[in-house]
């Protein structure tokens, strides 16, 4: 590698300072030095000749060119700048700028001298203080070498074309002298960054070139594109769009601009894609035209391929003009013409509808559409007619729905009469089909099934009632089938089959009543009425078997069933004398085995079980009329009489025991005995129930005279303890007891005598209660008003005689208050002028740790007024006083300023 330094003159003469400044920067030295750096193969490389031998091997590859005899130089300028940062401190400030390059410069025909810029430099500084008359001579410097500085490996970083080198610092003994410099040994490297610059230009241009192969593949698209063949022009649309994106990925490339091709095209890029853009832009225009009226292409293609009889390729190009635009009338036309013409007479119409209502046709298409639309509407119509007259009623009605539905939602076509007629007609005819078949089974004896079809007959009129105005004929016909029911259960009575004969019946019956029309059917009700009593009979025969069988629960069912049917239908049956006869019947027996049985009971001295029954027979005889058995009387008494004394002494026990709800159940429940065995007149149950009734009252009165003591001894022990007001209840309740026993005779004269004597003590106590209350309601005021009227009650009465102390206001609000009390009581009492209990109070606020933010106002009221108040007492040092009230706590620095500012003041 050759370097050649000083490109024109070197000027090392003195430079006047000065020119601008920076701040406190001054600039000494700006010059700017041209610099040569030629690069050649080298056949042993070092380090850093291995990037300049590549680079010179990929441009001789590429000219082609042996690399020993490929070389290219670089040119570049160095600006020199000696700043002056104060008297003793500088710094130099190099940069390269308006890189060049020549020689060898080109790959594949294209300049890339721009990217031929080095990535490392090494120089060496040197900076001379100047000497008085001094000179360079020859090259040489003259003056005092004052720094030196050698730089390798200087990564060289672009900014705008411009590469900025770090700035060195140096100092000077000397101040404010001057200078000269010099940048000498400058060699210049290319290393891996610039080789990557490199290399990414070259595979840009192996791109240009590329292009080429790219160009002439979309020219060959453009020109296998027919417009004129319209089965594929959507597929060309496709391809053209492809040549268009390949053109915009071309493009964006920017070779033009970035390669210099307005100058040097080697490959002629630029006239080659001048022709690709024409043609596809021409070929463009050409096709959208052809896309715009594609539709009409494919429809005239079609008419064209009709004309030549061949239908199904017509149709394929008409429904291919309807994917291209599906509101295309003119297709839709003829594909409906066609479906008309292969009988699909509902597409066609479908199709036909749709045209009108949705696809906006033009006039001439809009005529033709609706003639087609009459003459599927007359179609529909005949073949409705058709259906009618070979009784297809199901299908004419389909027909001649469809046809209203065309002549109806389709603009242009107007329904015309024979439509409604024929949907009528094909209505009735069904209507009619209905009691046709109701009649054959009416012949046959199948009377559910007519009345079944007879009922769909009145449903289909019903539904269809503006084509079928009356259902008179089904009416008529459900009169018949009420005479067939009516005929089946006379026929059935005679049989004795009444459940099915009532059945039958009750059809004709309902079917009357949903159906006034029919009237009344002879015989209807008559029959019903014997058919009920049959059954009602067959109950009751049944019973009476039953109890010839001595099957008296089986048969009493029976018998109960018969009068809940009777009740049922008393219109039909009138009375149910001859159930309530069979019932006696049945009865009577129970009522003799019941007697039966409690003698059994009665002599085996069961007496229990012998009172059961017999209350039983009492039950049977009282209830029904039969032959009575006159004992029974005495055997209900003989076996009830120890039950009844059972009870009695069992009651006895209980109020000997004190357990009185117990004993009275007792005599209650003999009283009931007593009187359910008819031995009201016994003279000893009578002496027994006394003897209980005086026991429960001995006991009763017992009870209450130890009450009234109990809570006599109690109100003693609560006036002992001081709680009056308890104990005055207490003395009420126990002269309650006495007042609610009068007949024990109780003397209350003492708890009397009491109650008046602490009547004072007991009023006061309630007085204070209140002044609990209006504490707990936060009402201060009248709780302070309340304490003061219980003092004065307290006085004037005595209250001290019973052992009650009254608390003063201070005493109250510091025993019980909450914190608002004990502040409300601070403003009280300074209201009073009471000093020292509001003082108090504060000092019971500090202790519960009250925010002293909220104390300023009474701590200022106070400390002033106590402080005027000391010093008249006579009071000399103030603050031994203020020690004495605050104890030296900052809580009551607001009391301590006011005091003090209030002493001086006074």
């Amino acid at each position: 590698m050759i370097n050649t330094f000083a490109k024109g003159v070197l000027l090392l003469g003195l430079i006047s300072i000065s020119l601008f400044s920076q701040g406190q920067r001054t600039t000494l030295i700006s010059n700017d030095f041209s610099y040569s750096s030629t690069y050649q193969y080298v056949s042993s490389p070092g380090a850093r000749e291995f990037y300049s031998n590549f680079i010179i091997q990929e441009i001789a590859r590429s000219i082609p060119k042996r690399a020993e005899y490929t070389s290219f130089t670089v040119n570049y300028v160095m600006n020199q700048q000696l700043i002056k940062l104060d008297s003793a401190h500088y710094i130099f400030k190099p940069e390269l700028k308006n890189f060049t390059a020549s020689g060898d410069i080109q790959y594949k025909g294209i300049n890339i001298a721009k990217k031929l810029i080095p990535g490392e430099i090494d120089y060496t500084v040197k900076v001379f203080r100047k000497q008085s008359g001094g000179m360079n001579i020859g090259g040489q410097q003259s003056g005092v070498l004052v720094f030196q500085k050698t730089v390798t490996g200087q990564q060289l970083n672009d900014n705008l074309g411009y590469f900025p080198l770090p700035e060195l610092a140096f100092s000077d003994t000397v101040n404010d002298a001057q200078y000269t410099l010099s940048v000498e040994n400058q060699l210049l490297y290319f290393n891996e960054k610039s080789k990557n610059i490199f290399l990414n230009q070259v595979a840009y241009i192996n791109d240009y070139y590329s292009t080429d192969v790219l160009i002439a593949a979309q020219m060959d698209k453009l020109h296998a594109i027919q417009p004129d063949n319209i089965d594929l022009i959507s597929f060309y649309d496709i391809e053209l769009k492809e040549v268009e994106q390949s053109i915009m990925s071309i493009d964006s490339r920017q070779f033009p601009q970035n390669l210099g091709l307005h100058e040097n095209d080697p490959m002629q890029f630029m006239p080659k894609m001048h022709n690709l853009v024409t043609e596809t832009t021409q070929l463009r225009a050409t096709l959208n035209q052809r896309l715009t009226i594609l539709d009409q292409l494919f429809c005239q293609k079609g008419n064209d391929l009709m004309a030549e009889g061949k239908l199904q390729e017509a149709a394929n190009y008409y429904n291919k003009a309807k994917q291209v635009n599906p509101y295309y009338a003119p297709a839709q036309y003829q594909l409906a013409r066609m479906e008309y013409n292969q009988a699909n007479y509902d597409t066609s119409a479908f199709m036909v509808n749709y045209a009108l209502l949705k696809m906006s046709p033009d006039p001439s298409t809009q005529q033709l559409l609706v003639q087609l639309g009459n003459t599927i509407y007359t179609t529909l119509i005949g073949i409705g007619d058709k259906n009618n007259t070979e009784q297809k009623y199901n299908e004419a009605i389909a027909g001649f729905e469809r046809a209203k539905w065309l002549c109806t939602s389709t603009p242009g076509l107007v329904c015309t009469e024979q439509v409604q007629k024929g949907l009528a007609q094909a209505k009735y005819g069904i209507y009619r089909s209905y009691l046709q078949v109701a009649e054959k089974a009416i012949q046959n004896g199948r009377l559910d099934i007519a009345g079944n079809y007879i009922n769909q007959s009145m449903e289909y009129q019903k539904q269809n009632a503006s084509d079928i105005i009356s259902n008179s004929e089904s009416v008529q016909w459900m009169g018949v089938l009420c005479k067939e029911y009516v005929m089946l259960g006379n026929k059935l009575n005679q049989q004795k089959k009444y459940d099915q004969a009532v059945i039958e019946f009750n059809k004709c019956d309902s079917l009357s009543q949903v159906y006034p029309a029919i009237g009344e059917v002879k015989g209807c009700q008559t029959g019903l009425c014997g058919a009920r009593n049959g059954i009602y009979d067959n109950y009751l025969e049944d019973a009476r078997t039953k109890l010839n069988a001595n099957l008296l629960d089986a048969a009493e069912e029976k018998c109960l069933t018969a009068m809940l049917y009777q009740k049922t239908h008393k219109e039909d049956i009138f009375s149910d004398r001859d159930a309530v006869k069979v019932m006696a019947l049945i009865k009577e027996k129970r009522y003799h085995i019941a007697i039966e049985k409690g003698r059994n009971y009665l002599n085996g001295e069961n007496y229990s079980d012998a009172a059961k029954y017999f209350l039983e027979a009492r039950g049977y005889q009282n209830q029904y009329d039969f032959k009575r058995n006159d004992s029974l009387g005495i055997f209900l008494q003989i076996a009830g009489k120890p039950l009844a004394a059972s009870i009695l002494e069992e009651g006895k026990v209980r109020a000997w025991g004190n357990k009185l709800p117990e004993a009275r159940d007792s005599y209650q429940n003999a009283t009931e005995a007593i009187k359910s065995y008819g031995l009201e007149k016994d003279k000893e149950l009578e002496a027994s129930m006394n003897e209980l009734k005086n026991k429960i009252f001995s006991q009763e009165c017992a009870n209450a005279e130890q009450n009234y003591i109990s809570n006599f001894d109690k109100a003693k022990k609560l006036m002992r303890d001081g709680d009056y007001a308890l104990a005055s209840v207490t003395l009420n309740m126990a002269i309650d007891v006495t007042s609610k026993n009068v007949l024990c005779n109780i003397d209350n004269s003492a708890a009397y005598k009491e109650q008046n004597r602490i009547k004072p003590a007991m009023e006061y106590q309630n007085m204070m209660f209140k002044v609990d209350e209006y504490a707990a309601q936060n009402n201060y005021t009248e709780c302070v008003k309340q304490i003061n009227t219980c003092g004065i009650f307290y006085t004037t009465n005595g209250i001290d005689s019973f052992g009650l102390k009254h608390p003063t206001v201070q005493e109250y609000i510091l025993h019980g208050g909450d914190v608002n009390f004990v502040y409300f009581g601070a403003d009280h009492f300074y209201a009073l002028k009471d000093y020292e209990s509001s003082f108090r109070m504060l000092q019971d606020l500090k202790s519960r740790n009250y925010p002293v933010k909220f104390t300023k106002t009474i701590q200022t009221q106070l400390g002033g007024k106590m402080a005027i108040r000391d010093k008249i007492n006579g009071v000399t040092d103030y603050k031994i006083q203020l020690l004495k009230y605050t104890e030296g706590e900052k809580w009551y620095a607001v009391f301590s300023k006011s005091y003090k500012k209030s002493w001086k003041k006074n």
